[in-house]
């Protein structure tokens, strides 16, 4: 189950709190928990994150995420998700990198705020 809570940038506020389960979602977490990456420019119709289109893609005018997962000791603990609204969006090598390196570095300080 991942918890998601939503940051708008555009009006700078937080949105509401939904809760994503596996068992609703399955392709979109076998996907994520394999390649550890979703690149999702028409999210809408990929074949990965489509499960979202009528339950919250559409009521959020979201057309393209890039989500990469977050782990703690090796194992996946969440998902950091970037979309676009409005349009859709097609995600350069530079925005991938990017969040890339923002995952690996929420990751590690998942790792070095245990304590032993």
């Amino acid at each position: 189950m991942v918890s998601n809570v939503n940051y708008d940038r555009i009006n700078n506020k937080y949105g509401g709190v939904a809760e994503l389960t596996r068992e609703d979602f399955g392709s979109y977490f076998d996907a994520i928990i394999s390649n550890e990456v979703i690149n999702a420019s028409d999210a809408r119709e990929h074949p990965q994150t489509a499960c979202f289109k009528e339950l919250y893609f559409k009521p959020n005018n979201i057309y393209s995420l890039l989500d990469f997962i977050l782990h703690h000791d090796f194992k996946p603990i969440g998902v950091i998700c970037c979309e676009s609204v409005g349009s859709i969006n097609q995600w350069s090598e530079n925005d991938v990198k990017s969040l890339r390196r923002i995952a690996n570095a929420s990751s590690l300080y998942f790792n070095l705020g245990q304590t032993t």
